[in-house]
């Protein structure tokens, strides 16, 4: 979907459009964690042309196709083959105290973390993305770049499988909180 271009152009990208609806997912306690934990909660995300706002990352609507970052987040270009986004969110931290595994390790304060993305859609089903996410705070959270490549197919009207993959490099303040 492009945006841009005429008056009928801009009209047609400055349209509200959103979802709400449930989430359940199971991850490691934290990064490298050997156990898990099943959380189950409400996702929602509204857009407004290129701003929009998520408590959740993933969710698109038939009318989009590109993905939806947690957050607020702005579309600097979109295009029918790049993307480039920026995104600020809470980062709510972690008390280590309250996690198996984590006692005497330094707490991670809450902060704010800025992402910087793009994504290239190099045919239909093949998409290439990158984003760099830091506490632009300093409170220690440290900084990491993520790079991933995804694989759609559409199923039918209005369902598409993805599969994808994907490898993080972060920095050491990062690494050790």
């Amino acid at each position: 979907h492009a945006v841009g271009g005429g008056a009928a152009g801009a009209d047609a990208a400055w349209k509200w459009e959103g979802a709400l609806g449930p989430t359940l997912s199971f991850a490691p306690d934290y990064s490298g964690a050997g156990t898990h934990k099943v959380s189950v909660g409400l996702g929602f995300y509204l857009r407004y042309g290129r701003i929009s706002l998520s408590n959740t990352s993933g969710f698109v609507t038939r009318h989009r196709e590109d993905d939806v970052f947690r957050g607020l987040s702005f579309d600097l270009k979109q295009s029918d083959w790049l993307r480039l986004n920026v995104s600020m969110r809470i980062d709510n931290g972690r008390n280590s105290s309250d996690i198996r595994g984590l006692e005497g390790v330094d707490d991670v304060r809450r902060t704010l973390r800025a992402r910087f993305s793009a994504t290239a859609q190099l045919t239909p089903a093949w998409k290439l993305g990158a984003g760099l996410n830091s506490d632009i705070l300093g409170r220690g959270g440290g900084n990491f770049l993520d790079l991933g490549v995804s694989y759609d197919r559409r199923v039918s009207p209005s369902t598409t499988w993805s599969t994808g993959g994907g490898v993080t490099f972060a920095d050491a303040r990062y690494m050790q909180s």
